[in-house]
């Protein structure tokens, strides 16, 4: 109260009763208005606090989902990899079938099984884009079917050799 009260010559304490319960009520809506300000301050402050945590686990849930989708993605291009590796040995395989497979001999069997070895590792050097390596196998394998002409039909190393000069053309 910024006013004082007292008796005075002019006007006793008794007149002045109104004027001082008037100060007094003032006073007392003015502390409800400063506290009333004060508690939504602290709600706007709390509030704030809130929406930034709220702004950070959203900010840390993304970024676990980019980390889960990254992994999950990666996870899918190894899968992809090996179905392609595998359609790959699966082809390879095919082209290594000698015709009258039934009536081969012990040796002809192991050039067989041979090349079914050969093959499958230059399919994994593709996979990791290593062609020449790649192509360095399918050459064993020519190798070998040039060595044992009577175990393959004629032209069978045309296949490879269509297959190296796709992985790892001639230079000129």
């Amino acid at each position: 109260m910024d006013r004082q009260f007292g008796d005075r010559d002019a006007q006793p304490l008794e007149s002045q009763l109104n004027s001082m319960l008037q100060a007094i009520y003032r006073s007392i809506v003015n502390a409800w208005i400063a506290e009333r300000s004060r508690v939504e301050w602290e709600l706007r402050v709390q509030e704030e606090q809130h929406l930034r945590r709220e702004e950070a686990r959203i900010s840390v849930d993304r970024a676990q989902t980019a980390v889960d989708e990254r992994a999950r993605r990666g996870r899918l291009r190894v899968e992809a990899n090996h179905w392609a590796q595998s359609r790959r040995i699966r082809e390879s395989v095919a082209h290594l079938e000698p015709v009258g497979h039934e009536q081969q001999t012990p040796d002809e069997a192991i050039g067989h099984w041979m090349n079914g070895i050969a093959s499958p590792p230059s399919v994994v050097y593709e996979a990791h884009g290593e062609n020449k390596a790649s192509a360095d196998c399918y050459r064993k394998v020519i190798e070998f079917v040039r060595a044992h002409p009577d175990q393959y039909e004629p032209g069978f190393a045309v296949t490879f050799e269509q297959m190296i000069d796709e992985l790892y053309p001639p230079t000129a």
